[in-house]
């Protein structure tokens, strides 16, 4: 915009100079520099639609609207569910040109059958039914509450704008009026494109691999390459294979075997570290149950490398923890509730781009509330694709799983996680090589 067209504007008094430069700021930043696919114009349109009596509403034809102002179609339709009608502004996917109720920006309003009252909007952040900002009428002003993978990050924030005066503005008002509370970087991230290629090239390396590892309980390779079982280092019989930490061990092995010349060592992986971990009721249960050997085992795995890369011996293991989620608490020794985990590798691609993870899963002992078992560990490898969608490929033995399956089996259960960066040469060692 000239400045000669803004100073034309200001004379003719459309607008004030404060009302101009804020709305201008906030609309190129969220459509130019975040990519938000606006509505806004196809609601203006439609604005008459939207404010039907109830019993009119109910016929109303579906219909395509061009929005001269972004260049682009909105698909408008009209839904029953139950007690209530939806009305949908749905966006186009910009990969198979249909128009999905799961897009970035699409408006979803909803109202009653019952007396035709506005009950709320859910306005899709990504391609995905757990990102989204709800609004709801509250007197003259307007209520919001904004979830991200599932986790319901704001609640009742209330914006000073009506809501049915709220319904027909641009996304970016929505944003501008919540910008003091609602961290808008954060929430429409799309990530850093060179530093999560490397997790997403990694995850797929590794993914190409499973189908040649075995699974054997207990297994894992030695040092010198060998199969053998963690719990003596005797050689396996039968079937090769891997456990949930000799797969861990393998892919870290796949960095730090170009940089040494050989694998680790098991014995370096299962030491204690009961300086960093435990309390004066768990000492007990070291050697019966070594309770904490997914913690001490995911840690020496990382700092082991990060040794290796570094030049020097780490000697706090807790240095490779992940502590610092800022939205959820960390839990010293026990980490983070699973049930939230996928917001928090949201969150960890955010702040860490250019990492993936070792989990370890724990749980109360069942007959003792004082004692936390470790039982498993999970790799994660979180990434934004080439189009901001967020990615996590979920690895665990020789099989890929998902985030929603980690949930369904651990539901209460907690994890720890430890990071690693995918950087350097990955160089995975394979039966017959």
């Amino acid at each position: 915009m000239s400045s000669f067209l803004l100073s034309f504007f200001l004379f003719l008094g459309i607008v004030s100079a404060q009302d101009f430069t804020s709305a201008y700021s906030i609309d190129r930043r969220t459509v130019e520099g975040m990519g938000f696919p606006e509505t806004s114009e196809a609601r203006r349109l439609l604005r008459d639609v939207i404010f039907l009596p109830i019993g009119e509403l109910a016929d109303v034809d579906s219909r395509m609207v061009y929005q001269r102002s972004y260049g682009s179609r909105v698909k408008f339709e009209v839904w029953r569910r139950k007690d209530y009608l939806y009305l949908l502004f749905l966006n186009r996917d910009p990969f198979s040109r249909a128009f999905k109720v799961l897009e970035r920006g699409n408006y979803i309003i909803k109202r009653s059958l019952k007396d035709g009252s506005f009950v709320q909007v859910k306005i899709f952040l990504r391609r995905e039914k757990g990102s989204f900002v709800r609004l709801f009428p509250d007197g003259d002003r307007t209520r919001m509450n904004l979830s991200i993978q599932g986790y319901k990050l704001y609640s009742d924030i209330v914006l000073p704008m009506a809501f049915d005066k709220l319904l027909t503005e641009s996304f970016s008002t929505v944003e501008r009026l919540s910008s003091m509370i609602v961290d808008w970087k954060f929430v429409l991230y799309r990530g850093s494109k060179g530093k999560d290629s490397k997790v997403g090239r990694l995850a797929e390396r590794i993914a190409e691999c499973l189908p040649r590892l075995g699974d054997a309980d207990d297994g894992a390779m030695n040092r010198e390459g060998k199969f053998v079982y963690i719990r003596d280092g005797s050689p396996q019989r039968g079937e090769r294979g891997f456990n949930c930490s000799g797969f861990a061990k393998w892919v870290i092995d796949g960095f730090y075997y170009p940089l040494t010349g050989h694998l680790l060592s098991i014995g370096q992986l299962k030491r204690r570290d009961l300086k960093y971990r435990g309390n004066r009721w768990s000492k007990r249960y070291e050697r019966e149950r070594d309770p904490y050997f997914g913690l001490d085992w995911s840690r020496n795995l990382a700092c082991a490398l990060l040794s290796a890369r570094e030049g020097t011996k780490i000697t706090d293991p807790e240095v490779v923890d992940v502590r610092d989620s800022r939205y959820i608490p960390y839990v010293e020794d026990v980490g983070y509730p699973v049930k939230d985990l996928r917001f928090l590798l949201f969150y960890l691609a955010y702040k860490y781009p250019g990492y993936f993870y070792i989990g370890a899963v724990n749980a109360n002992a069942p007959d003792s509330l004082a004692l936390r078992q470790y039982f498993h560990i999970i790799l994660f490898f979180p990434y934004f694709d080439s189009d901001g969608n967020f990615r996590v490929r979920v690895m665990e033995r020789e099989r890929e799983t998902s985030v929603d399956s980690v949930r369904r089996r651990y539901p209460r259960d907690y994890i720890h996680l430890v990071k690693v960066e995918a950087t350097g040469k990955f160089q995975p060692i394979l039966f017959g090589e």
